[in-house]
């Protein structure tokens, strides 16, 4: 399912893909950090956008390198046009107009996820504060599973709330360092 560039700048501002005519006024200070977070991802690789290159024209995919002009902050208007950052740079930009810009729906919210609620974070930070004085840090697999009994969670928020932990709370990768001696 793909999105309109509205619904795109919509839920990385507010995690809902609202039309542009469903938009709120409060919205309107996010649209250019939207934007701009929205070329990042697009320069990067990890969301692809179609447009079309001149109107009337089929839609394709649009080069993540027209994202990586130097001098020059592209982004993706509300309208689903090509714009700058600031605005009166667009006369400076001699390549194509793309209009129409769409995305693919799940790219956007893998990219820009929701954040966990606010009991799974709460609960987390509890939880690995307690240990914590205990001497103890807790087991990945087994807070996860705790919070989601807890709060009622998904894994994939519990997950994100784990993530949102200080890294004195969160078991270090790879073997245990030796101790000295």
């Amino acid at each position: 399912m793909r999105w309109s560039a509205a619904q795109a700048l919509a839920w990385i501002i507010r995690k809902k893909p609202l039309e542009l005519r469903e938009w709120l006024t409060e919205m309107g200070p996010g649209i250019e950090p939207a934007g701009k977070m929205l070329a990042e991802t697009i320069s990067a690789g990890d969301v692809r956008a179609w447009g079309r290159a001149k109107p009337h024209a089929c839609l394709e995919q649009m080069p993540g390198d027209q994202f990586r002009i130097s001098g020059l902050t592209l982004i993706v208007s509300p309208h689903g046009d090509l714009a700058t950052s600031p605005a009166w740079k667009l006369f400076t930009y001699e390549a194509p107009r793309w209009q129409d810009i769409e995305f693919d729906a799940d790219e956007i919210r893998r990219a820009f996820p929701k954040p966990p609620p606010p009991s799974a974070i709460e609960w987390m930070l509890n939880e690995a504060e307690r240990l914590h004085a205990a001497g103890i840090i807790g087991k990945h697999d087994d807070m996860l599973g705790r919070c989601r009994e807890v709060t009622g969670c998904t894994k994939r928020e519990a997950e994100a709330a784990h993530k949102s932990l200080p890294d004195e709370f969160k078991r270090q990768r790879g073997k245990p360092r030796k101790s000295p001696g």
